[in-house]
């Protein structure tokens, strides 16, 4: 299951990520997603998205792999800083291969994932 949500204020697409994901919700979520992405963007240039997904199990390669196709796509869409926070050691390090590259962060503490979300928003405070 998924929740997006943007907030202005704080300049952050929120995304609650959860549980075992097949291909209907995939099929689902890409579009939904980038079209929060694309409306965030109109509103705010500049933007964080936080990914929570300590509710997210681990997934299947298959389900990895079109997570790693669609950054791809989304990255043609945005190149909003990405923070992912995770529950496990396990969670993080599918994250990093399946979702890892320049602006994204994996973060096992929401506190960190909060300064370093906040540090890439201070940098842009004029955007």
């Amino acid at each position: 299951m998924y929740e997006i949500r943007f907030d202005a204020h704080e300049r952050i697409l929120h995304l609650q990520l959860s549980g075992y994901w097949g291909q209907d919700l995939l099929t689902r979520f890409a579009p939904d997603f980038t079209a929060k992405a694309k409306a965030a963007k109109a509103v705010c240039p500049y933007f964080v998205i936080f990914s929570d997904c300590t509710e997210l199990s681990v997934q299947s390669a298959e389900t990895a792999q079109v997570f790693v196709g669609f950054m791809t796509d989304l990255r043609q869409c945005t190149t909003a800083p990405l923070a992912i926070l995770v529950s496990s050691v396990l969670n993080k390090l599918q994250a990093k291969r399946s979702l890892g590259g320049p602006g994204v962060e994996v973060f096992l503490d929401v506190d960190a994932a909060d300064s370093w979300m906040a540090k890439q928003l201070s940098e842009h405070s004029q955007d």
